[in-house]
C-alpha cells in the first residue's frame, strides 16, 4: 500500500518544467533518499536538495546545491536538468546544466551532507549548442 503524499518543498516559481530526481543510497550508505530538483530562488534558479533519513516520512530543509552564477552576469536562467547518483560507499554525484557556461556540471560529495569541493564541468563549456541539450540557451 501506498502511504500518504509528504511535501518536500514548496517554491512559488519552478525555473523550468524539469522532473525532480531521486536516488536512494544502497544498503550499508545509511540507506539516505535524497531528492533535487530546480526552483527560482534569490530572483534565479538554483538546484535544490532535501533528505530523508526515514524512508520519505520527514524531509530536511531544502538546501541550495548549485554554485553556477560566481561571476556571470544577467544569472537569471542558470541550472537545468538536475540528476542524482549515490553508491553503497555513501559517495553522492550531483549533475545539472548550466545554461549560462553551456555546459553539464557535477558536484560529488557524501551522502551525509559534505560536499567535496565547488562544481566542474563534464563537458567543455561554451559550446554554441552542447551535446544532448537541444536548442536550451541558443536564443
Amino acid at each position: 500500500a501506498w502511504a500518504t503524499p509528504v511535501v518536500v518543498a514548496s517554491a512559488d516559481r519552478w525555473a523550468l518544467p524539469d522532473t525532480p530526481t531521486l536516488t536512494v543510497s544502497p544498503r550499508g550508505a545509511h540507506e539516505t533518499v535524497l531528492v533535487a530538483w530546480t526552483a527560482y530562488a534569490e530572483g534565479r534558479s538554483s538546484v535544490f536538495l532535501a533528505r530523508s533519513e526515514d524512508a520519505g516520512r520527514t524531509w530536511s530543509a531544502p538546501q541550495r546545491v548549485d554554485d553556477t552564477t560566481a561571476g556571470l552576469p544577467d544569472a537569471r536562467d542558470v541550472v537545468a536538468h538536475p540528476s542524482l547518483a549515490a553508491n553503497a560507499r555513501g559517495q553522492l554525484t550531483l549533475t545539472w546544466f548550466d545554461l549560462q557556461r553551456k555546459c553539464w556540471r557535477a558536484r560529488t560529495g557524501r551522502v551525509a551532507g559534505a560536499w567535496d569541493g565547488p562544481s566542474r564541468p563534464l563537458t567543455p563549456c561554451g559550446a554554441p549548442n552542447p551535446p544532448d541539450q537541444g536548442d536550451y540557451g541558443t536564443q
